[in-house]
């Protein structure tokens, strides 16, 4: 049940002397807000000026322009009974005061983490428990790399910023989709907040629509083959860590991602082929826009991490972000200044291959894209890097 409180609001105007009163006989009207029979501890400034002698009963009378200035508080008197009705319907006690200060617009906090806890706060009823725990990681995602740039509240945002965001955050390994995703919820959040607060008379950016381009390419990041060899040499007893280690290794050698590896079944999903053992399994994420799935040859070191995988390895790790969570503290102790996440695991897959001398064609069938111009679009860099290895390798 929802409560709404009783509100008698009483708007009056009256007459202050200006400093230059004495000369020029001019002053300005200000608004008394009362509510409930409680006056505000200080008057509102109309912006409406006039003569003493043409200021009669609250209003303006006896001058060319009457009509304009009775007009422009009749609005401010809309304006104040707007503001308090709105903030009835939030359902929290409300005082003359609290109306005034919102009158002035300097009650509303606009920082980046109650903006995001508003809308948060909004969608809780709409979606699922799992689709409310992803926008709380989302969230929190945002917070972070809003702090890094030292943004703390929604006034200081630009498109700019944003668009610097997009492209930092890429150049550090994080995937275009999930940055590109992250920042159009921040956005929602944002209008969320300005349709909220319209009658607070915010001065709140307009951001539009980001110039972020589709085809944009991420400079992509993988570890090394000396940088892989530490990994496969820390020895940790830690139970999480060793698990991560595993599934880390797994994606750096097969190309499966989080989802794959979770999913993975040796009935359902390893093969063999005139004696070579092969991975045949269907990428969550494009399974809507490509029907085939991967098929992922594999090699010694493959083949024994996938003996290290058990029907209960599924329950491992609730989440990618639980998984990259291990995987961070595994860099430090390896002592790897690159990010290490289960997305650049696969991504150094798909770079060793390439420089082994793969096609791309068969690159972007053992990936699982849905198309092989994401391939190009991804490994750019990399195949440049093979022109040179192939040139090096001919005779003349």
């Amino acid at each position: 049940m929802v409560f709404i409180q009783q509100m008698r609001l009483n708007v009056t105007f009256y007459f202050r002397k200006l400093r230059t009163f004495e000369k020029t006989g001019m002053g300005v009207v200000m608004a008394n807000i009362s509510l409930n029979g409680k006056r505000a501890s200080s008057g509102y400034h109309t912006g409406v000026k006039c003569k003493k002698e043409h200021f009669i009963s609250g209003r303006i009378e006896g001058c060319k322009n009457a009509n304009q200035l009775n007009e422009s508080l009749f609005l401010c008197e809309t304006h104040i009974r707007s503001v308090a009705n709105n903030l009835c319907l939030t359902n929290k006690y409300l005082t003359a005061n609290e109306i005034l200060k919102y009158v002035r617009g300097i009650n509303t906090d606009t920082s980046i983490e109650r903006v995001l806890k508003l809308y948060i706060e909004s969608r809780e009823e709409f979606v699922s428990k799992n689709r409310f725990r992803h926008l709380k990681f989302m969230s929190n995602r945002i917070e972070k790399f809003t702090k890094q740039n030292k943004l703390n509240n929604i006034e200081e945002v630009t498109k700019i910023q944003l668009e610097n965001i997009f492209v930092s955050l890429s150049q550090k390994g994080r995937s275009t989709n999930s940055i590109r995703q992250d920042i159009t919820f921040f956005l929602k959040a944002i209008n969320y907040f300005k349709a909220k607060f319209s009658f607070a008379g915010l001065n709140l950016p307009e951001l539009g629509k980001l110039d972020i381009k589709a085809s944009y390419s991420p400079s992509i990041i993988y570890l090394e083959m000396e940088e892989l060899e530490l990994i496969e040499k820390f020895q940790t007893t830690n139970e999480q860590q060793i698990k991560a280690k595993n599934w880390f290794l797994l994606a750096c050698y097969t190309g499966m991602h989080y989802n794959e590896i979770k999913s993975y079944s040796p009935e359902k999903h390893l093969f063999v082929n005139d004696g070579q053992k092969y991975i045949k399994i269907q990428r969550s994420k494009t399974s809507k826009t490509n029907s085939r799935a991967c098929i992922i040859p594999l090699t010694d070191k493959a083949v024994e991490l996938l003996k290290k995988i058990n029907g209960e390895h599924s329950k491992d790790f609730n989440n990618v972000t639980n998984l990259n969570f291990h995987l961070n503290k595994l860099r430090i102790g390896a002592g790897i200044e690159k990010p290490v996440t289960c997305k650049i695991g696969r991504k150094t897959f798909g770079t060793m291959m390439l420089l082994k001398g793969m096609s791309l064609e068969s690159v972007s069938r053992m990936l699982g894209h849905s198309s092989i111009v994401t391939t190009q679009r991804y490994y750019v860099v990399v195949l440049e890097q093979r022109v040179f290895n192939e040139f090096k390798s001919l005779k003349f």
